[in-house]
């Protein structure tokens, strides 16, 4: 359910720039704030947000070191090539965005939500993901590589090319997931316990030269 302009403080596109800059100075967490359609281009390492909704708003190679979001909400909103290393996660929730080659490096997220999301080229490397839900993301060319997972839940992503090395997907159930091209280690450890699918298994099998007639 969309929050309604009462509900929260509203900000408008033209004040979110201001706003921000006041959370640099104040260096106060930001809370209960809704903003839409809003475009921000600039620094924002270590600001902290709290309950707060973004909706169709683009951030510009934003960057967002070192900041953390709990109980937040992004709809339809672009981060594309914006960085959010070392950036902590709580309860959040990503729905229709776009984070084309965004860097979410050695950052944590707990109990978050990527929904109709196109990540690909995004990299999460070193990352840790727990409870974790990728649903029909796209995921193509990402690296999620040397990851930290626990529950990790994938459903219905494409992964082409995506680089799981060093990555353990024990547990993880891929059946619904487009696995074509994936990048993992000489040995394929990282599919030790993995649920895959036997149209899946014919792919692993080729990864490692065995021919299935």
């Amino acid at each position: 359910m969309m929050p309604k302009k009462n509900d929260l403080k509203y900000i408008a596109d033209n004040d979110f720039e201001r706003s921000m800059q006041d959370v640099l100075k104040t260096e106060e967490v930001y809370r209960g704030m809704s903003v839409e359609k809003a475009c921000f281009s600039g620094d924002l390492y270590g600001v902290s947000f709290s309950e707060d909704m973004f909706l169709s708003c683009a951030f510009d190679k934003v960057c967002f070191v070192n900041a953390s979001f709990n109980k937040c909400r992004f709809v339809s909103c672009d981060f594309s090539g914006c960085d959010f290393e070392n950036a902590y996660f709580h309860s959040c929730d990503f729905e229709n965005c776009k984070g084309l080659g965004t860097l979410f490096c050695s950052s944590v997220s707990y109990s978050c939500t990527f929904s109709g999301c196109n990540l690909s080229f995004s990299n999460f490397n070193k990352a840790k993901l727990e409870d974790a839900v990728f649903e029909d993301c796209r995921l193509n060319d990402a690296t999620l590589s040397e990851c930290k997972t626990k529950r990790l839940c994938l459903k219905e992503c494409a992964l082409c090319a995506c680089s799981f090395f060093k990555t353990s997907l024990s547990g993880v159930d891929i059946t619904s997931c487009n696995i074509s091209g994936i990048i993992l280690s000489d040995n394929l450890s990282e599919l030790r316990g993995a649920v895959i699918s036997p149209e899946q298994a014919e792919i692993v099998a080729k990864m490692v030269g065995v021919k299935i007639e």
